[in-house]
């Protein structure tokens, strides 16, 4: 991943630049996440959007409409807080997922997400339906696309 960062971003080894992670997702970083964000990614600082943004971006309508047009704000406020070579974790409605990787990726921000180990336990109810519970364990970052 060092290099492919290196060569996007045209510095040498050593050079020092402030790096973000922009978050878009649903909740808030683990801790695991947040370590691996500042020791393996050497981001400075995570932002997280603002409660309009937050509620936009957990809210995706479903039917017809121009997702795009939907996103605008979203986009806009990527634009707002993301330099050249800044990180944005993008999770969650598929279809605003790739949107979203797509204006990052033509205005030269880097989108990523995180993988995960998932455990997953089922509990037949006595009603006869099943609950899942799922256990989610962070096993690192990566590009979307690469």
């Amino acid at each position: 991943m060092e290099r492919y960062f290196l060569f996007i971003l045209n510095l040498k080894k050593g050079d020092c630049i402030k790096v973000k992670l922009v978050c878009l997702l649903n909740h808030t970083l683990t801790m695991d996440q947040m370590l691996d964000a500042y020791n393996n990614l050497k981001v400075d600082s995570i932002i997280y959007p603002p409660e309009d943004i937050k509620l936009l971006w957990r809210n995706i309508p479903v039917g017809e409409m121009p997702l795009g047009d939907y996103l605008l704000p979203v986009f806009n406020w990527i634009k707002q807080e993301c330099s050249f070579n800044d990180f944005v974790l993008i999770q969650g409605d598929f279809g605003a997922t790739y949107l979203t990787i797509r204006f990052c990726l033509i205005n030269c921000f880097i989108p990523i997400y995180s993988t995960t180990k998932r455990i997953a336990r089922e509990d037949i109810l006595p009603s006869g339906e099943i609950k899942l519970n799922h256990i989610f364990l962070h096993q690192g970052f990566r590009i979307y696309g690469i």
